[in-house]
């Protein structure tokens, strides 16, 4: 952490526990930041954290994803009903965003729009200058 970085570090095998206080964190420092860069993991996390989805839950559900495998685990999606009630945006302040995907992780990126979390529930699109995914090939 400097007075212009901040970068959190999570543990592959994470908790429940981790789940709650990455998400925490991120909450803490998201309306400081203007340049954002994240592994398409926390950004699934972020999503179902601004969802009707309980933490817990989806943290049970990449558990069992990561148990029955990659091929098995692209195939699976948890389907929100109902979107959550409005609150201002995650990152009100960003300008750029960066999401970084293994091709190994793509299955992260194809259940994003499962959780029903419309696009101003993480940042104001009318701030955003650039809004980048980088796909890195892992082979």
């Amino acid at each position: 952490m400097s007075q212009r970085n901040t970068a959190l570090i999570v543990d592959d095998r994470w908790s429940s526990r981790d789940v709650y206080c990455t998400f925490g964190a991120i909450q803490f420092f998201s309306k400081y930041a203007h340049c954002i860069t994240m592994d398409v993991q926390i950004a699934e996390l972020l999503i179902v954290g601004c969802s009707t989805m309980k933490l817990s839950r989806w943290h049970a559900f990449e558990c069992y994803v990561n148990a029955v495998g990659m091929i098995a685990g692209d195939e699976l999606h948890m389907k929100l009903s109902k979107s959550p009630p409005s609150k201002p945006s995650l990152f009100s302040n960003a300008k750029e965003i960066t999401i970084r995907a293994l091709i190994t992780d793509l299955s992260h990126l194809s259940r994003i729009p499962d959780y029903s979390v419309a696009v101003e529930a993480l940042f104001d699109s009318n701030k955003i200058e650039l809004f980048r995914i980088n796909i890195i090939d892992n082979s």
